[in-house]
């Protein structure tokens, strides 16, 4: 992103498309991205999804992994509905039109315990080459 700033500043300067003084800020939009539309979904195949249902529709919320996508349908393969972690996979097919929110998920993994700090291993010394002379090897 700083390259792309760097690039990008210069030619702002030079050309100066907005009137008076602003703040050029170059951002990336995340890991975790909003499904709305179709497009949206299909490119988000084989993602960890969180997807919460309109009111009224069951279930109302469920994470899992977006296994398809089907006309105006997608099928979740759901490790959580309802905020309860499920003991057998399950797939949900939903139509897109009943989906309040989605978005794809990312896990970060476990957290560090606290108080605990990553064990850095120290390198071991390495020994100084010996050089012999011709005379030691002869």
């Amino acid at each position: 992103m700083a390259d792309v700033n760097r690039a990008v500043s210069p030619l702002l300067d030079d050309h100066d498309p907005i009137p008076g003084r602003y703040t050029l800020e170059v951002s990336s939009p995340g890991v975790e991205r909003p499904l709305r539309v179709v497009d949206h979904f299909v490119r988000a195949v084989g993602e960890d999804v969180i997807i919460k249902m309109s009111a009224g529709i069951e279930p109302r919320r469920l994470k899992g992994r977006l296994e398809s996508v089907c006309g105006e349908a997608i099928v979740v393969v759901a490790r959580e509905v309802d905020g309860a972690s499920q003991t057998e996979v399950s797939s949900h097919v939903l139509l897109i039109a009943d989906i309040e929110k989605a978005r794809t998920a990312f896990e970060w993994g476990p957290a560090p315990k606290p108080g605990k700090s990553p064990v850095k291993k120290t390198p071991k010394p390495t020994q100084p080459v010996r050089e012999e002379s011709k005379e030691e090897v002869e």
